[in-house]
């Protein structure tokens, strides 16, 4: 935003304020008297009540579902400390619907059926996002959920579709592209440590924030199932995926899809957006062949405040194209 306007691409602006020691709230001042704030990656365009609902995993299901929206089966439990607190409370010791995870297993077994992917019901850039495949895993998660204090756990199906990210902006799609998992391509010569220290290295040279320290359990558990380890010499041009989100944040590869996307993704994704009554979102979209009508598909997740450091950071062509974008958002009263 600083950018564009010192170099004059902001004409409406008449000011910008920001917050000098760490940059994460802004005042902008229009030549019409009218100002916006920003906090953090909230760009000011949602009210506060769309946002906390998008915010919301569970809910936002919910409201998707009302609406005959497609979305992954599956339910939310409150942990254990979380609902013990409500069973107290004035305002839910008569409710008798509320489900702890105690109840999660019976849930999948009669349900879903394993793998399964977990998730706190809060959250956002895939963190404490699991894929489970036993109710070891299971039982191990949650308890990590609730010595963390997650009040909610979502417990959905796995959806075997690719993973897009469609960004709205006042009804119109500006951006669209696939998440690609973080993976790894062998050269028949270094073994995984190095692969992965070269790739973070990559990722992190060309401007990525990615934080491999917190991703580095779930990265040995995945090859622990693959049958690997970081000492393994990987064959030459084989790929090796290490990751089962695809969120950028986690290290995922962006690709455009913008020219090949149906037109009736664009429009679910507008759907949405109003839906949730959200001038900005990133709608995550599980689709099976994006090119189609008539593709299989489930609306993942609603953001409403994307981040899209990392999709910039990707390319020169994605940090152009954002730019633009950008310029875009804050000309927009």
């Amino acid at each position: 935003m600083i950018d564009a306007y010192n170099a004059g691409k902001l004409p409406e602006i008449k000011d910008i304020i920001v917050e000098p020691e760490y940059g994460y709230v802004a005042s902008i001042e229009y030549n019409s008297g009218e100002r916006r704030v920003l906090y953090g990656h909230d760009p000011g365009f949602n009210s506060g009540s769309a946002e906390q609902l998008a915010n919301d995993k569970g809910y936002t299901k919910f409201l998707l579902r009302e609406n005959g929206i497609d979305c992954a089966r599956g339910s939310e439990f409150l942990l254990p400390w979380w609902a013990d607190m409500l069973r107290q409370s004035d305002r839910q010791q008569f409710n008798h619907s509320i489900r702890d995870t105690k109840e999660a297993l019976g849930y999948i077994d009669k349900s879903l059926g394993f793998p399964v992917y977990v998730k706190p019901s809060r959250g956002s850039q895939g963190v404490g996002v699991a894929r489970v495949e036993t109710a070891e895993e299971l039982d191990k998660l949650l308890n990590q959920y609730n010595e963390e204090r997650v009040k909610v756990a979502v417990i959905e199906e796995e959806l075997k579709m690719p993973d897009y990210r469609i960004l709205v902006f006042d009804g119109e799609v500006v951006n669209a592209y696939e998440r690609r998992p973080f993976s790894v391509k062998g050269d028949g010569v270094s073994n995984l440590k190095q692969l992965i220290d070269l790739k973070h290295k990559t990722l992190v040279d060309s401007g990525r924030d990615i934080h491999f320290e917190r991703q580095l359990p779930i990265i040995m558990n995945k090859l622990r199932k693959m049958g690997l380890s970081m000492t393994d010499i990987i064959p030459e041009g084989a790929d090796v995926r290490l990751m089962d989100i695809s969120n950028l944040s986690a290290g995922g590869t962006p690709v455009d899809v913008g020219e090949v996307m149906h037109q009736r993704w664009r429009d679910l994704a507008v759907r949405v957006a109003r839906i949730f009554d959200l001038r900005i979102c990133g709608v995550d979209l599980a689709c099976k062949d994006i090119t189609q009508s008539d593709s299989e598909y489930g609306v993942i997740e609603v953001n409403a405040t994307p981040g899209v450091k990392q999709f910039m950071a990707s390319g020169a062509a994605q940090q152009e194209k954002l730019e633009d974008i950008f310029v875009k958002f804050f000309q927009t009263l």
